[in-house]
């Protein structure tokens, strides 16, 4: 009886609105209701993807900036360090 269980099955829903009105919008909506979940996680799937691809893509711009500095003016120290003391 797996029809029975599922309150979205096709089937079940045309058994149990045989005879009845199918334009009041219960029919409607359980004949739907696959699809507009299906839709809503794949939505909320896509905006997930999307924010998270702006935000890496935002950091990413941010992090070129501070690697882009002028190192002309940078003065480096090249003096040998001092002689080890010798140990007794």
């Amino acid at each position: 009886m797996k029809i029975w269980e599922d309150a979205t099955f096709d089937e079940r829903n045309d058994i149990v609105f045989s005879g009845r009105n199918k334009a009041f919008g219960a029919y409607e909506l359980r004949k739907k209701y696959n699809i507009t979940v299906t839709y809503i996680i794949g939505g909320v799937l896509a905006f997930s993807i999307i924010l998270t691809g702006a935000k890496k893509l935002i950091d990413n711009r941010s992090n070129e900036a501070e690697l882009t500095q002028d190192m002309s003016n940078i003065v480096v120290d090249l003096t040998p360090p001092p002689p080890a003391e010798e140990l007794p």
